[in-house]
């Protein structure tokens, strides 16, 4: 059961308050799609970023300095995303929930853990749907 809203939720991952709703069985897979494609928006905007401050160098204005604070909460953003998302890619290749993740101490007692390749294996076929 998930304490944020009460709802019960099979292999409940967490509740993610960003998309209000508890985050498990029926819907990880949405969850990690949606994270991916944010991570791969936010590099997106940097290397645009980037390329307009190139162009905008020259001109030195208060535009410049806004669009460097733009560019440092992109990078900010996507190390965070980044982060985020290798941990919940880590968490599916060991066969975890966040909550499982976060009560284990020993990566080596996971019980349903058969073997690295081949979670690696079912999770791109879960990916590829």
């Amino acid at each position: 059961h998930c304490s944020a809203c009460g709802h019960c939720t099979l292999t409940m991952d967490h509740h993610c308050f960003f998309l209000v709703t508890c985050v498990g069985f029926y819907n990880r897979k949405s969850f990690l799609l949606t994270i991916i494609y944010g991570e791969t928006i936010i590099i997106s905007a940097l290397v645009y970023n980037a390329w307009w401050m190139a162009e905008a160098y020259d001109k030195m204005s208060t535009l410049n300095f806004f669009g460097f604070a733009v560019y440092a909460f992109n990078i900010l953003g996507g190390f965070i995303l980044a982060v985020f998302t290798g941990s919940h890619i880590n968490f599916l290749m060991h066969n975890q929930t966040t909550i499982e993740a976060l009560q284990q101490k020993n990566l080596d007692q996971v019980i349903f853990l058969v073997n690295q390749r081949k979670n690696i294996y079912s999770l791109i076929r879960v990916l590829r749907g």
